[in-house]
């Protein structure tokens, strides 16, 4: 088997959601709170898509990059924020293809697909500031 680029064991997954939460919870949640008034006091940490649905976005991101002239060769992961009732942050993945210098060599070239549909509307953790469970 190929080794994966980028993998990490659970407890590096778990060092890294410790350290935001040390470094960032506290000023996130705070502005949360503002915000919303008071309304929510802590922020979603987390947004979870089941395998199938991340299965059948690449195939239909795959068949759009086509349509729309573009070679889909990775997703980029975006931090956003839901400006409805709660304002909770959110996360979402749009499709990529590779840009700059023409090649996808993983050092960032890699350009957003004009046009292309992210997906979204993931269920947040739960509790929202519930983090990495190890």
């Amino acid at each position: 088997m190929a080794k994966i680029k980028g993998l990490i064991t659970s407890t590096e997954a778990k060092k890294l959601n410790d350290e935001w939460g040390e470094t960032r919870a506290e000023a996130m949640n705070q502005c949360i709170s503002d915000v919303t008034g008071g309304k929510v006091t802590e922020d979603n940490r987390s947004s979870w898509w089941s395998l199938e649905d991340l299965k059948a976005y690449i195939k239909h991101a795959k068949k759009q990059a086509k349509k729309l002239g573009y070679e889909m060769n990775g997703i980029r992961v975006y931090c956003g924020a839901h400006s409805e009732d709660d304002c909770y942050a959110t996360s979402f993945i749009v499709p990529t293809y590779a840009g700059g210098l023409g090649k996808d060599d993983g050092d960032g070239d890699n350009g957003d697909i004009p046009g292309g549909d992210g997906l979204n509307k993931g269920p947040e953790g739960d509790p929202p500031g519930s983090g990495y469970p190890q």
